[in-house]
């Protein structure tokens, strides 16, 4: 990814303390352009609409083949709303490093807390 939009969290959800894990999964063409972003979990429509607009938005660059070729790609963005934080989180994370960070993380915050 060459920038990043971080999604909005909802309003509505803020009010609601609601949080969740979105995934979605974004198709790129041969120049890194986005040509479809579709949801693959998401607990409501808000969180969806919400990376669904930011996903979009955001600058990919094109996969590269070993022998320099570009080609069409896929790949999935995972992406959690967590309402307990001050301010609340919206973070991308996409592998397990990513994950086992914002878990260690949200931990610490619950114990100073």
């Amino acid at each position: 990814m060459v920038h990043y939009v971080e999604p909005v969290y909802p309003r509505e959800a803020l009010l609601n303390r609601e949080g969740g894990v979105v995934v979605v999964q974004v198709e790129l063409d041969i120049q890194g352009e986005i040509i479809g972003v579709q949801t693959l979990e998401s607990p409501n429509h808000q969180f969806t609409s919400s990376v669904e607009k930011a996903a979009s938005m955001c600058n990919y660059r094109a996969a590269v083949l070993s022998d320099g070729d570009e080609r069409p790609s896929r790949g999935k963005l995972i992406f959690y709303f967590t309402p307990d934080t001050d301010p609340p989180l919206v973070t991308l994370a996409n592998d397990e490093k990513d994950r086992q960070s914002l878990l260690a993380a949200l931990q610490r915050l619950e114990i100073e807390q």
